[in-house]
């Protein structure tokens, strides 16, 4: 992996971040979750506001390049498909309260799992560019 590739990498995996985000968010508008959740408490809503500006700040960081921040994210993105692995019948129960939140769900994982493949992909140490031999 060059550097060139290594920097679209980053950009991508920000990218589908910042995306995933803003999508995420007026998602959950129409099915009353998240920030619009109408029994969610106020703490709550801070807590999840505050989790989210430092998802976008990682973000920012990813594209970057900071390799912490890449990494956070990937483990970030494992610890929150943990929940649904140890205890899916008591997390379903929970969390897909409708068709369109388990569809949401689940559309948030994969996009969750693909930015870190994407993200782990760049991890790898660039190699050097070689310049190109000019026939004379």
């Amino acid at each position: 992996m060059t550097l060139a590739q290594q920097r679209r990498y980053e950009v991508l995996a920000s990218n589908l971040i910042y995306w995933g985000t803003l999508v995420n968010t007026v998602v959950n508008f129409f099915i009353k979750k998240g920030f619009w959740d109408t029994q969610g408490s106020r703490r709550a809503l801070i807590i999840l506001l505050i989790i989210t500006i430092f998802i976008l700040w990682v973000a920012y960081l990813i594209r970057k390049g900071r390799r912490w921040a890449k990494i956070v994210y990937v483990v970030i993105a494992i610890v929150g498909i943990l929940p649904l692995i140890i205890d899916y019948h008591r997390f379903a129960s929970i969390s897909f309260t409708s068709r369109a939140a388990t569809v949401s769900y689940f559309v948030q994982e994969i996009l969750y799992v693909s930015i870190g493949v994407i993200l782990v992909l760049s991890l790898r140490k660039p190699t050097p560019e070689v310049a190109p031999v000019m026939n004379k």
